[in-house]
């Protein structure tokens, strides 16, 4: 993670690094593993999820985007 948040800073590209401590991802799985696992879960904050009325910040697909790109032409 150290690799991907430092090409992001290094970058210049607004992300938020946060550690999920309650709550759910597709990840969480992997989170409470014992495993020893490097990994890291990129997306956009949502709200009303799994629903009709599911909303996401145009702003934070754009810059989602953004940084999906950078990691994959850097990493």
């Amino acid at each position: 993670m150290a690799k991907v948040t430092h090409l992001l800073d290094k970058k210049s590209l607004v992300f938020q690094k946060e550690v999920e401590a309650t709550g759910g991802s597709d990840g969480a799985k992997l989170q409470s593993t014992p495993l020893p696992l490097d990994w890291i879960f990129t997306g956009v904050a949502v709200h009303h999820p799994y629903s009709a009325n599911e909303q996401a910040n145009l702003l934070d697909v754009v810059r989602l985007s953004s940084m999906l790109q950078t990691i994959a032409q850097n990493i």
